[in-house]
């Protein structure tokens, strides 16, 4: 079992709101992994300039909604809700625009260590 899922697993069993069986966990866990497996190939391609980062946040935020929306399929609203609470209702606005510019905006003259 990967840390993302055991970490994914610990969530779920220490939020005493939600009741979900193995079966739903696995479902679960394997939404959970597509999207990793997809923010994990963005990140790759940013940081080899395959991308843009404006190309990077619009794919991040394409694959969290449609992570959230087949986590809200298989969980219920009500064990949704309890698990990601309300950012997972609007993930499209977890990411700020301003702040990911900042933070990915070229700094000419900055030398990596």
């Amino acid at each position: 079992m990967s840390e993302r899922i055991r970490d994914l697993r610990d969530m779920v069993r220490s939020n005493p709101a939600v009741s979900i069986d193995d079966a739903r966990f696995r479902s679960l866990a394997e939404v959970q992994s597509v999207f990793w497996r997809r923010k994990d190939e963005l990140a790759r391609k940013l940081e080899s300039g395959a991308i843009t980062p404006d190309e990077y946040r619009d794919g991040f935020n394409q694959a969290l909604a449609e992570s959230m929306t087949a986590s809200k399929r298989i969980l219920g609203r009500q064990d949704f809700r309890a698990l990601f609470g309300e950012a997972g209702e609007h993930p499209d606005q977890l990411i700020d625009p301003d702040i990911f510019e900042d933070v990915h905006r070229p700094r000419p003259g900055l030398q990596p260590f």
